[in-house]
């Protein structure tokens, strides 16, 4: 279901979307108040929603200035809050408050929105019989957290940053080679790729969606590690929450619409 949305498009993935993109927003918040902090969630699940509607609704233009305008929109409508909270004389919000919430929205809104962006890369691949390359980012992150998990499983010894997580050099290894390979492969088998020297660049996007992946990871278990928090949030039993899920997706999403761009762009 989840793949017949992303090729499909439309309202039912943006409202899709959005709800991932509500649970996700409301981690980052709980994250937040366990280090006695606070959002302004009227502010934050507004702008999140308006962010994700504009991307979608401009996605044939390759938006970048859509996200110019929310973000605008937000700061606006930060200091609209401010004046009306200071008329009626409540406590008004500290600037690390507004800065933390604009953090939210463009760590979870602001992502997840390039999967909008996907489909007006299909100019690029005018010979593919059906939208493959749209489901890049999927094959980018959870063809590196399959293959590192594997890896590290079976032949992981040497850990690194041990006071973050339990990484391996093996499975960074084996997760980085497994995400090129099957990059390469996914791209011939589905036509994307037609010749040598463009499964070579298959396999250096899939090397690069890789370390992204890996920084995703790690990023975030910085922040939980921080706040000596085992996972994000409960919202999805037994495995954590939505944001222990798509960490490293969140950012194989822009750079593999970035690198997409830059690679097969210039070959016309």
């Amino acid at each position: 279901r989840c793949v017949g949305l992303v090729f499909g498009g439309g309202h039912l993935l943006v409202n899709a979307v959005e709800v991932v993109e509500v649970m996700g927003l409301r981690e980052v918040d709980r994250l937040v108040r366990v280090e006695g902090g606070r959002t302004i969630d009227l502010v934050g699940y507004t702008t999140a929603a308006l962010l994700l509607e504009v991307v979608f609704q401009l996605e044939e233009s390759v938006p970048s200035g859509g996200v110019d305008i929310l973000a605008t929109g937000f700061i606006l409508i930060a200091f609209l809050i401010q004046v009306a909270r200071a008329s009626m004389g409540k406590p008004l919000y500290r600037v690390s408050e507004l800065s933390t919430t604009f953090f939210g929205v463009f760590l979870t809104a602001g992502l997840l929105s390039y999967i909008f962006r996907f489909h007006s890369l299909a100019d690029l691949f005018p010979d593919a019989s059906w939208p493959a390359f749209v489901l890049i980012p999927v094959v980018g992150a959870w063809g590196y957290d399959s293959s590192a998990f594997f890896s590290g499983k079976f032949f992981g010894e040497a850990t690194y940053l041990p006071h973050v997580s339990r990484k391996t050099w093996e499975g960074t290894a084996g997760g980085l080679l497994g995400v090129s390979v099957g990059m390469a492969f996914f791209a011939g088998i589905t036509g994307l790729a037609q010749t040598i020297p463009e499964l070579g660049k298959w396999w250096s996007l899939g090397l690069i969606c890789g370390l992204a992946a890996q920084v995703g990871d790690l990023g975030f278990s910085v922040f939980k590690r921080e706040m000596q928090l085992k996972d994000s949030g409960n919202s999805i039993p037994g495995h954590g929450g939505i944001l222990d899920r798509l960490d490293s997706f969140l950012f194989v999403l822009p750079v593999a619409f970035t690198l997409m761009g830059i690679f097969f762009g210039m070959s016309g």
